[in-house]
């Protein structure tokens, strides 16, 4: 294990409620967060249920605090199962058996979401898409988002995402049409942002019907993944 490599402060501006601020911190492919206090007084906590999808808000930095979160990963490879869901895309997952461990706690994937453009707001705004990978465990369920925009960088995220959705778009096109992916070496571990730190909350479902309890771990959109313009525009086409 590494020594500390990031701190950063964040906030999330959640509608008629103080400000939630936290501290992550990122050492190897842990991830702890650390801290949280409220802006104003207030009784919420992040351990409060919050209404999902929340915005995620860099603005009104302050303080230090106290929950910590430890995100192990390691979901291996495998060759995912693609249908176009209308607005949005659904990948199955067939790897490893419970291959995350959030707070002591082991998770297995139960559903991957690849929309357009993002559920959640970053500083108000959606960015051009947003990965999440779904799961769920004994009394427990985690959603872990990864924001992507266009642009140019060629990590192997960011690859891979170009490749499937390239794929998606070619073999995909209409409503309810599925394909196994064809690119090979898949794996959930390349979206997820290395060394990086994240936000937390927790939540609703994000979508329909909006209920339940969720952790969830929400990547910063400038260590989120890039596609390409060309990428974005098919994806455009195939998902609402």
């Amino acid at each position: 294990m590494s020594n500390l490599e990031l701190i950063l402060f964040a906030s999330l501006a959640l509608p008629s409620m103080a400000n939630l601020h936290i501290l992550c911190i990122s050492s190897g492919a842990t991830f702890a967060v650390t801290e949280i206090l409220p802006l104003k007084p207030s009784k919420r906590s992040l351990t409060d249920v919050l209404s999902s999808p929340v915005n995620i808000d860099m603005k009104g930095i302050t303080g230090p605090c106290v929950l910590k979160c430890d995100y192990n990963y390691d979901y291996g490879t495998y060759s995912p199962n693609m249908t176009n869901k209308d607005n949005y895309l659904s990948l199955n997952y067939s790897g490893k058996a419970n291959p995350v461990k959030y707070n002591d706690q082991h998770y297995t994937v139960q559903e991957v979401r690849i929309y357009q453009p993002s559920l959640h707001q970053f500083g108000g705004v959606h960015t051009d898409g947003e990965l999440m990978i779904i799961h769920n465990g004994p009394g427990k369920n985690l959603i872990v988002c990864v924001p992507f925009v266009s642009g140019g960088k060629t990590d192997k995220g960011s690859t891979q995402l170009g490749l499937l959705i390239d794929e998606a778009a070619l073999r995909t096109p209409n409503v309810n049409e599925s394909v196994t992916n064809s690119s090979g070496n898949f794996s959930l571990d390349n979206f997820v942002p290395s060394r990086k730190g994240y936000f937390a909350y927790n939540g609703t479902l994000p979508y329909d019907p909006c209920n339940g309890e969720y952790s969830y771990i929400v990547y910063n959109k400038e260590d989120g993944l890039n596609i390409s313009s060309t990428g974005l525009t098919k994806l455009k086409k195939i998902i609402k």
